[in-house]
């Protein structure tokens, strides 16, 4: 049995009441609607005697057209007029489909002392999406006001007295694997008592879960005579996109501060899947000319837009020693879709000077099969001076507009960062959804640039947000190839961030201490270095043995200065001496674009140094007292001992 609780400390196995303060359900939309898309309603919100823990349940209804996809990112809650310490959301994010328009969320917040809290906002990143154009906005909801039950000890004199109910969950299912597409599975989990007796008529739920993996028939049930809830999940059309990936659903079953949980995961190993259409590009050719040296063999997979394939994992054949060794058979491609390949050269050249061998590069996914090949060319005396060229100043567009025109530029340098001039220069191809270049080579001028002309598709919605690269290449007369890639961006713009506003004065922190706390600060500022004000600025998470940041997101202040406080763990030898990153975000009304920063969290523990003075003091007894003979009974001595230390008298410590 695997069993978890969502509660407070001080909830000892006592007998409670809950004292009414009117703590009843309400209801609110996100600003600006009177009848929003988004509904906040309040199901329960409770506090503990002491008033510095709040529990919140609440549900999140979702009024948009059914046409549009809806999504909820690190979901963050505002509690009035509380000092917040520390937030817990469950889940952090909310999803919704056609068929899945409302989902629970639990939050338990800590204040910093006691807190009478009147009221709550819900703020996340929303995310829409329309036939695959989506549009990320912020969300903050309007004022939900509360008046929380107050959870207080029972007194044996009082009336109407609840006892806490003390239940658990029994015969969780193990892990359910996901094989066919639109496929239902049933599943269930027993309720019971302390005397291991199912119970009926209880109410249990689903938490809000993602359901761009599949779908629940229905987030609440009653238990059986027998206490099973019963529930129905049908997975999506196509598995393809989240093969090998694992869905957990949180089930609970309570309110409040006494809420239990327990969950089941979904692991989805498709015996079938769509594949994709990938494609090999930019395979690279090698010369060597050096005994020893070390070289990089590269190839791009992307797909069928032309985006690389992160993730994706590349073999390569083994070439004769004499030839030199290869570091590994088979490599995992970057963020950019490169798979890149160590290549050294033999100790020696001369027995293989002027000849060639080539390497077969291969990649597999399902039904997918690409192999490509590249040359090695050993070469010891080529052109001095075509051996020196190198490409500088790169330059990386971002298109804001349909059918815009910008320049793609390169320089073409010798060893002195000279330009060479009357060189040609090619540009891999791209795709059609991307737009056009106006020639596939282009000849250094007079300076060493090579221009080409990048004009964008006259719609762009569709390509809106995304990136794709193109390579520059340059071959010489002896084969050898220098290449370089650039970035083309499409970021439709309707007047915003990327140009008014930035991030200054980040700070990455050092911690020394467990239970430590700093401040993370950050200031956005527009294009004249003034501070913004009232602006929603996001934090990463940090991995949960790393502490904890006290909420996902902070609102700048007059100064545009945003501020997240940070707790080190209660124990951070394991984490002695490592660095986590996290990235601070801001995202305009429009999502014309959205600004980014990583700062560090470095734990670095601290040893104070005590400096022990080792020599020991020196301890005098008079002579005369040194041997003493006893001839009587009862008779008393008085020895008195001098203890000295540095010629001073020595006060501290005893003598025995």
């Amino acid at each position: 049995m695997r069993q978890y609780f969502i509660k407070i400390s001080l909830l000892f196995i006592l007998a409670f009441s809950i004292t009414s303060c009117g703590g009843g359900s309400s209801t609110s939309s996100s600003s600006g609607s009177s009848k929003s898309e988004l509904e906040i309603e309040t199901k329960q919100s409770i506090f503990d005697q002491e008033k510095n823990l709040l529990n919140i349940d609440f549900l999140v209804k979702n009024n948009y057209n059914q046409k549009i996809d809806v999504s909820l990112k690190n979901l963050s809650i505002d509690v009035k007029p509380c000092n917040v310490r520390r937030i817990s959301m469950t889940p952090k994010n909310v999803y919704f489909s056609e068929s899945i328009k409302q989902q629970y969320v639990t939050a338990l917040i800590e204040f910093i002392g006691e807190c009478n809290p009147n009221s709550y906002n819900i703020s996340s990143s929303k995310i829409l999406t329309l036939e695959d154009k989506s549009n990320t906005l912020t969300y903050k909801s309007e004022e939900i006001e509360i008046v929380p039950d107050i959870l207080v000890p029972n007194n044996d004199n009082e009336q109407n007295i609840t006892e806490p109910e003390n239940y658990s969950f029994f015969n969780t299912p193990l892990p359910i694997t996901v094989k066919n597409a639109e496929e239902s599975y049933n599943f269930k989990v027993q309720l019971i008592d302390d005397e291991s007796r199912g119970v009926s008529d209880k109410e249990v739920r689903i938490l809000a879960y993602d359901v761009r993996y599949g779908e629940i028939e229905n987030l609440v049930v009653t238990t059986d005579a027998n206490g099973f809830a019963n529930f129905k999940f049908t997975s999506i059309k196509n598995l393809a996109p989240i093969n090998g990936k694992t869905l957990t659903l949180t089930i609970v079953q309570g309110e409040g501060l006494s809420t239990i949980s327990t969950d089941v995961n979904f692991k989805f190993k498709a015996s079938k899947v769509t594949p994709k259409n990938y494609q090999f590009q930019n395979p690279t050719s090698i010369v060597v000319k050096n005994a020893g040296e070390g070289q990089e063999i590269s190839i791009d997979i992307v797909n069928s837009l032309g985006i690389g394939e992160s993730g994706k994992t590349v073999q390569i054949t083994t070439i004769p020693s004499k030839f030199g060794s290869i570091s590994s058979s088979s490599t995992v491609t970057n963020d950019a879709g490169r798979a890149i390949f160590k290549y050294t050269a033999p100790k020696s050249l001369d027995e293989i000077d002027g000849q060639s061998t080539t390497v077969r590069i291969s990649f597999k996914d399902g039904d997918t099969e690409l192999t490509e090949t590249v040359k090695i060319t050993i070469k010891k005396s080529l052109d001095e001076v075509s051996e020196r060229y190198q490409f500088q100043n790169p330059t990386s567009i971002t298109v804001k507009k349909g059918n815009e025109s910008k320049n793609i530029s390169v320089d073409l340098v010798d060893s002195k960062g000279v330009g060479v001039s009357g060189k040609n220069i090619q540009i891999s191809n791209i795709p059609n959804q991307f737009g056009t270049l106006d020639r596939a080579t282009a000849t250094t001028n007079e300076a060493g640039r090579a221009t080409f002309i990048y004009t964008a598709p006259i719609d762009i919605g569709d390509i809106n947000g995304k990136s794709i690269q193109a390579n520059l290449i340059f071959t010489n007369e002896d084969g050898q190839q220098t290449s370089t890639s650039i970035t083309i961006t499409i970021n439709e713009s309707t007047g915003g961030v990327s140009e008014n506003y930035q991030f200054r004065n980040a700070t990455s922190i050092t911690v020394g201490k467990e239970n430590e706390s700093k401040n993370i600060s950050i200031d956005l500022v527009n294009n004249l270095g003034i501070g913004i004000a009232d602006k929603t600025i996001q934090i990463t998470n940090i991995p949960s043995n790393f502490g904890l940041i006290d909420s996902s997101i902070a609102i700048t202040n007059q100064a545009g200065r945003a501020t997240f406080n940070y707790t080190a763990p209660d124990n951070i030898d394991d984490i002695d001496g490592k660095t986590t990153t996290v990235t601070l975000s801001f995202i305009d009304k429009d999502n014309s674009s959205t600004i980014t920063e990583d700062i560090t969290i470095t734990i670095k523990k601290s040893t104070d140094t005590i400096v022990v003075d080792k020599t020991l003091p020196t301890i005098v007894i008079p002579n005369e007292l040194r041997e003493i003979t006893i001839k009587t009974n009862s008779k008393s001595f008085d020895i008195p001992i001098k203890v000295y230390k540095d010629i001073a008298p020595y006060a501290s410590g005893s003598v025995s």
